[in-house]
């Protein structure tokens, strides 16, 4: 996800900085198409590498889904990072299947 596109003038040239984030997406797939419902973005502490990030991260975003979708059934479609004990394990705190 892009976060901001900031523009800077040294020496007479013109020069562009991209900033972007990493982020979770939670999907709605009906059909062909693809609604995002909300997006969640990954910030990890010092010391914590991809991995952890990420699976902090589906933490928040089922507590999201929770939330602002109670009572509704989701089977979530995810990566193979996600394929842990721990990930599972809160996935199913949730009552949803994977």
């Amino acid at each position: 996800m892009k976060i901001a596109k900031v523009h800077n003038e040294k020496n007479g040239k013109q020069e562009w900085t991209e900033y972007y984030h990493s982020v979770l997406e939670a999907k709605l797939i009906i059909g062909g198409m693809a609604i995002s419902l909300f997006s969640v973005q990954m910030r990890g502490s010092d010391g914590d590498g991809k991995e952890e990030c990420e699976l902090s991260t589906l933490e928040k975003m089922l507590a999201c889904l929770a939330f602002y979708y109670p009572g509704e059934q989701f089977e979530l479609l995810m990566d193979a990072l996600y394929v842990s004990r721990p990930a599972i394990d809160e996935i199913e705190h949730y009552g949803y299947s994977a």
